[in-house]
């Protein structure tokens, strides 16, 4: 089982590679998801990987972040360049890179990044046909799920064993782009998570998760037949990565057993305890080196994300968008526009105000198989697939759905509608479509209707023939796995219900909805996303109506 630390810097790529590391991951100065992070020109990441060849060390270049066409370009210059050394494996997220790489350099290893969020036996099929050697599973699953796709696949499986958990799934976080800091599809996540967030007397750090250590671990991870185990935090100090690498090592090796860590979802508790505190062990503040009483932070306006010094993101591509509180007319010339909702009974009406492509996103099968009965005139009715399905009920979806217009939500579900046949087929955002290649895998696969990224401020020169943009509604934050009883925030006996919290220190509030029957929550802004000053011609505008709108 392989050792995989991070190399941020060139002293913690030594600090691993001394302290017992098989392999190394770290980014060049460009193109990966930790721009804070020091990583590398192309001159020291040729010098790094000679040195770890030389330690029978491999490395493994991260460029896992959605990319433009431009980058994707830029990128293949420098791997065709007669100069440039190929990494042992490079760790990548958006389809179409993979796809080029694949076509490019098919000796080339590729691992799908926790960036694609692999959760499924479909993500899996998917990736081994794209051609990719690993996947680094997405950290929200158990090690009993994980045990079920080491039984139906022969590919690579890496998952992490400590370090940062984030509260949303990765690869769909819009959080900082969406309140202007950064993105973490683009490397530049600004841990607005981090903050203290508060309901009622109620306030702590209720969207930092416990960092995990999975070293009590290892001996059932080893029996589940994972081929890497990753250390997250390739922006921690050199000595740190050296007291963790060193550590599991000796644990590998049966040097040292480990009885006890939090190993969050690995501990195949559903939902998992202890995962969410008021304040996470990592940013108390202690008076100081000898002093090891905890200050907690206040709740006011010392935030944690000021006690640490608010993060400049410069020029982040983020989301341009504003918040409009007054509220706008929108059922004035709604024939112009494809309308979202997750109520069912709200269809109607719409039909009735002459709306003609209606998206429904439903919460379960019972509210599914309840539209199928209604007979729609007139209208093109698109069923929206959900973005991620821990009940397992996709298939059944899917057949009760044949011969319908459905929109797909994650890449992998384009395998899965293959089984079947489908009227039209749409892409939501959540694909992530950034670049001429990933759309031309798309088309190539029956996709004719796009949704543009909400994170895209430049019209893209290469998208669909029907686009589709999101010019009003409450686009999603983030998706989580977590569950809020134990905080104390969501008072739902069912999880079904819904609450809200504000952000104190930067004045706004979020709702977390747990009203679907597949196994997450939503992380929703309580504002409406405004972004009908967006004239982009060709592009069909799609307003998004949640079930508070119009309850």
């Amino acid at each position: 089982m392989e050792l995989l630390a991070p190399a941020g810097s060139m002293q913690q790529a030594m600090a691993g590679i001394e302290s017992g590391a098989d392999a190394l991951y770290g980014g060049l100065k460009e193109w990966n998801a930790r721009n804070r992070a020091v990583n590398f020109s192309v001159e020291e990441y040729k010098i790094l990987l000679s040195k770890c060849h030389k330690k029978n060390v491999l490395f493994y270049l991260t460029i896992n972040t959605l990319l433009s066409d431009e980058e994707i370009d830029e990128i293949r210059t420098l791997f065709h360049s007669g100069t440039f050394v190929l990494p042992d494996a490079v760790i990548a997220a958006d389809v179409g890179f993979i796809r080029v790489l694949r076509d490019d350099f098919p000796d080339l290893s590729i691992h799908a990044s926790t960036q694609f969020g692999a959760i499924s036996l479909s993500d899996i099929l998917f990736l081994e046909e794209l051609g990719v050697r690993r996947a680094v599973l997405a950290r929200e699953l158990t090690l009993a799920e994980i045990m079920i796709l080491r039984r139906n696949t022969c590919m690579e499986l890496e998952i992490f064993v400590f370090g940062s958990q984030c509260i949303c799934f990765s690869g769909q976080c819009l959080w900082a782009s969406t309140y202007k800091r950064g993105s973490g599809n683009r490397g530049r996540c600004t841990g607005m998570c981090r903050d203290v967030y508060r309901q009622g007397n109620i306030s702590g750090q209720y969207f930092y998760p416990q960092d995990i250590d999975a070293s009590a671990l290892l001996s059932k991870i080893h029996s589940a037949g994972i081929d890497s185990i990753k250390i997250e935090g390739r922006m921690r100090p050199a000595q740190e990565t050296a007291e963790i690498v060193s550590k599991f090592r000796t644990a590998l090796d049966g040097k040292m057993r480990v009885s006890s860590g939090y190993g969050g979802y690995l501990n195949d508790n559903i939902p998992v305890h202890g995962m969410l505190n008021a304040v996470n062990p990592r940013t108390l503040i202690y008076l100081s080196q000898n002093d090891k009483s905890a200050i907690r932070p206040g709740v006011t306006s010392d935030t944690i994300s000021i006690l640490r010094g608010e993060i400049n993101a410069g020029a982040a591509n983020g989301l341009v968008l504003y918040q409009n509180k007054s509220g706008i007319n929108l059922l004035n010339n709604l024939e112009e526009f494809t309308v979202e909702t997750n109520k069912f009974s709200f269809i109607p009406f719409l039909i009735n105000k002459g709306v003609k492509t209606i998206i429904f996103d439903f919460t379960s099968i019972d509210q599914l198989k309840k539209s199928l009965n209604y007979n729609l005139r007139n209208v093109t009715l698109f069923y929206k697939l959900p973005l991620l399905d821990f009940s397992n009920k996709t298939s059944d979806i899917l057949f009760l759905l044949e011969g319908k217009n459905i929109m797909i939500t994650r890449i992998s579900q384009i395998a899965q509608i293959k089984k079947l046949k489908f009227n039209q087929t749409a892409a939501d955002y959540s694909i992530n479509v950034w670049n001429r290649y990933t759309s031309q895998y798309l088309k190539e696969q029956g996709i004719i209707i796009g949704t543009l990224h909400p994170e895209l401020t430049d019209n893209p020169k290469h998208f669909f023939k029907n686009n589709q943009i999101i010019v009003y509604g409450k686009i999603p934050l983030g998706y989580t796995r977590a569950c809020f009883k134990e905080t104390g925030l969501c008072k739902s006996s069912d999880c079904t219900g819904c609450f809200t919290v504000e952000n104190i220190a930067k004045g706004y509030s979020i709702k977390i909805d747990c009203n679907n029957e597949f196994g997450f929550r939503k992380i929703e802004p309580l504002d409406y996303t405004n972004l009908l000053t967006y004239n982009w011609r060709g592009f069909n505008r799609r307003i998004i109506l949640n079930a508070g709108d119009y309850a």
